[in-house]
């Protein structure tokens, strides 16, 4: 398949870009040196390498194809892609070598070539093909030079690899690539590295220890039925030759020297003997078989976290636990090898199988003998294992805290709740909790109750002085009140101020009515007296005085009277519409400035027969004396001058 663009991935790439470290096709790189920073870079045309690289991560050469994602992959690519679940059943082939591939990476030699630190520095880079390599990348498993490898290790995703100079560190792979075994072979179908332990019928494919726990270990996987191959794996030939080396390091002894050494003492062989439990064995399959620590994974695990469902070795789990929203996890020590669960490999087999021959912890025997064809399987009792050793993890001291300051607050109330309980006579443990409960409800709510009335009736007294004090402001600077509230107290006070005058009105008329009745009667009875006037006349600069004689009647007592009358009744007049008129102005400054409030009320009962009606004429408010006869009164002119004419309010219903 022909090298594809860098940019675009569509087009074959024609156009090599020596510092940008990528091929392009003919438009791409016009698009893409089109700038000023890229415009004197070296382009050269592309010659596709017999070899090519990986698509993934382009720069390592490509050793595995894989048809069904239609790239080339190189072995760190293809096992961290093929990991997940939908991409698990994906068939993939290695790449056939060539006599073009380097030496040191031709998958068909195992062996790296060797070379002597003096030979590197003759060694070219791997990307240019030109300048001498100064820079050995492990992860990317190429000899760079310093522009190559600044220009490629300046991406995000290649910034971690460990590089180290070519004189230092020889030109050999860390883990130098295999032959792919044939489909016949019994080895792990996933890594491709270890021998096959467990074959699975609903995948259909044969893992590793480590593999198939990696990846039967999700809610998905879980119930898959796997089972050991009829061939022992110990038996295939060819077996240890495919692992790495790295691999076949766990050759000493498992019981190590220092452990044998205190035997001759009875005391210190029995100090030691609590001691193997805890001790990392020399390789991780004395504990869990090949299933190395799922952080690190390189330590052994020694404690098995539930929560997180992860095997772990001392130094992962004290560093991950050490959060406080890890710390409640529930972590339990790992099981050795011979008490592991067949199924799982982790918890403790407590249950055996005799049909399956095999020894299942709880979850894992329920799930599996969940199934229709395993629901028939007998089950012999619960395995009876040692506990585990108590060194692993240590008794937990119980020590009582001292009090806190929360615990004695509420002693503190309890305390006091209890005697507020004694002092309404109400028991600790009365024999009906229920009567006692309502009794003490029905008292809370009538004394409630009679506390609310006191607050009304101080407030009402508290509305009544404010109410006064606002017409006390008002009548001697003129000011309004503040709020609407003030202003209906205004206008209710100056109501009742109006209600006094009113009755000394109707008393004082009532008076002049009677007393004019009597001086009618005396005045039809006596004569009448006629004397002469002196009467001024002014004419230019001529004063003369002459006596005419007038026959004016002189006013007599009754009318002299009523006329005082009338100027009483005037005088108290003027008076209530001194008050109207503050009143009116108060309330028409205060709907000057807020003009959105409602009249305040429509009628106001004064009694002894008149009322004061609140007429709105437009946006305004009028001030009425209604007669109990319905005769509306309506006060003096001058009281509106502010205002329009008045009108006439409805009959009262």
């Amino acid at each position: 398949m022909p090298a594809l663009c860098a940019n675009c991935e569509g087009d074959p790439a024609t156009i090599s870009c020596r510092e940008c470290g990528k091929a392009f096709c003919a438009d791409c790189s016009a698009g893409v040196h089109r700038t000023k920073s890229r415009q004197g870079h070296a382009l050269s045309p592309f010659a596709e390498p017999s070899t090519p690289s990986c698509q993934n991560c382009q720069v390592s050469p490509a050793t595995i194809d894989c048809p069904e994602c239609n790239k080339p992959l190189c072995d760190e690519c293809d096992s961290r892609l093929h990991r997940i679940s939908r991409f698990i059943s994906h068939t993939r082939q290695p790449i056939a070598s060539t006599s073009s591939r380097p030496p040191s990476l031709s998958p068909a030699d195992p062996k790296p070539q060797s070379s002597s630190p003096a030979s590197t520095d003759s060694t070219t880079c791997n990307n240019c093909q030109v300048s001498s390599a100064a820079v050995r990348c492990d992860d990317c498993a190429q000899t760079l030079c310093t522009g190559c490898d600044t220009r490629l290790h300046r991406m995000t995703k290649f910034q971690s690899h460990k590089r180290a100079p070519v004189k230092k560190t020889p030109l050999t792979v860390a883990s130098p690539p295999v032959n792919r075994p044939s489909s016949s072979s019994t080895v792990c179908d996933n890594c491709e590295m270890q021998p096959g332990i467990t074959s699975c019928k609903e995948c259909k494919k044969l893992y590793c220890n480590a593999c198939d726990t990696r990846l039967h270990q999700t809610a998905k996987f879980r119930t898959h039925m796997r089972a050991s191959p009829s061939a022992a794996p110990a038996a295939l030939p060819s077996a240890s030759a495919l692992a790495p080396s790295p691999l076949k390091t766990p050759a000493p002894a498992p019981a190590p020297t220092p452990l044998k050494a205190p035997s001759s003492s009875p005391t210190s062989s029995s100090a030691a003997a609590p001691l193997k439990a805890p001790a990392p064995a020399p390789s991780p399959a004395a504990t869990t078989g090949s299933l190395p620590c799922r952080n690190c994974e390189r330590a052994p695990p020694s404690i098995q976290c539930r929560t997180c469902d992860m095997p772990l070795c001392a130094s992962c789990d004290q560093r991950m636990h050490a959060a406080p929203k890890f710390r409640a996890h529930d972590r339990v020590p790992m099981v050795v090898a011979g008490d592991q669960c067949a199924n799982c490999e982790v918890e403790r087999a407590t249950i055996p199988c005799a049909s399956c021959a095999k020894s299942h912890c709880q979850a894992c025997d329920k799930r599996v003998h969940q199934i229709g064809k395993f629901a028939t399987h007998v089950r012999e009792q619960t395995l009876a294992h040692p506990s585990p050793p108590p060194t692993s993890f240590p008794p937990v001291q119980v020590v009582q805290a001292p009090p806190s300051i929360s615990d004695m607050m509420l002693a503190t109330r309890l305390n006091n709740l209890l005697d507020h309980m004694a002092a309404l006579n109400i028991s600790s443990t009365p024999p009906n909790a229920n009567t006692a409960l309502i009794e003490l409800r029905d008292e809370l709510r009538a004394q409630t109750a009679a506390i609310r009335k006191e607050i009304d009736d101080l407030r009402e007294r508290d509305r009544e002085r404010h109410a006064h004090e606002n017409i006390m402001e008002m009548s001697t600077s003129g000011e309004p009140p503040h709020d609407s509230s003030a202003l209906a107290a205004t206008v209710q006070s100056a109501a009742e101020m109006t209600k006094d005058t009113l009755q000394k009105i109707t008393m004082a008329v009532q008076e002049c009515t009677v007393t004019i009745a009597d001086l009618v009667a005396r005045q039809q009875n006596q004569p009448v007296d006629t004397k002469p006037r002196v009467v001024h006349h002014h004419h230019h600069r001529q004063l003369r005085r002459r006596k005419v004689a007038v026959q004016e009647p002189e006013p007599s007592l009754p009318t002299t009277m009523l006329s005082r009358l009338e100027a009483q009744v005037r005088q108290t007049r003027r008076a209530l519409m001194t008050i109207r008129e503050r009143v009116v102005g108060a309330t028409r400054r205060l709907r000057h400035r807020r003009p959105r409030r409602t009249p305040l009320s429509k009628q106001i009962v004064i009694g002894d027969g008149f009322d004061l009606i609140d007429v709105v004429v437009g946006k305004q408010t009028e001030l009425h004396l209604q007669r109990m006869d319905r005769r509306s009164t309506t006060l003096p002119q001058k009281a509106y001058r502010y205002l329009p004419s008045p009108a006439v309010p409805a009959p009262r219903s």
